[in-house]
């Protein structure tokens, strides 16, 4: 299958590497796939998909965001670890 590169659906700008920033760009390939999958994404990640419904989704975005928000602010802190008792 190969890499989004060697199938010719995106191309890099710069030298690259582990830890190097590169840009990235679709070709028309990857443009021309990435329409054909797009309605498939869409259809995926609908709510009823899912089995819920609008007003579900929308209460399961809010609390998944509470969740993400509290992590984060938990990632600040260092937490030492307790010694072996």
């Amino acid at each position: 299958m190969g890499t989004l590169i060697e199938r010719g659906l995106v191309v890099r700008d710069g030298p690259g590497g582990r830890g190097r920033r590169s840009g990235i760009t679709l070709t028309a390939a990857g443009r021309d796939l990435l329409e054909q999958a797009w309605p498939r994404l869409l259809a995926f990640n609908a709510p009823a998909s899912l089995g819920l419904t609008a007003a579900q989704a929308a209460l399961l975005d809010e609390l998944l965001a509470q969740v993400q928000a509290t992590l984060d602010a938990r990632s600040s802190y260092r937490v030492e670890p307790a010694e072996n008792q």
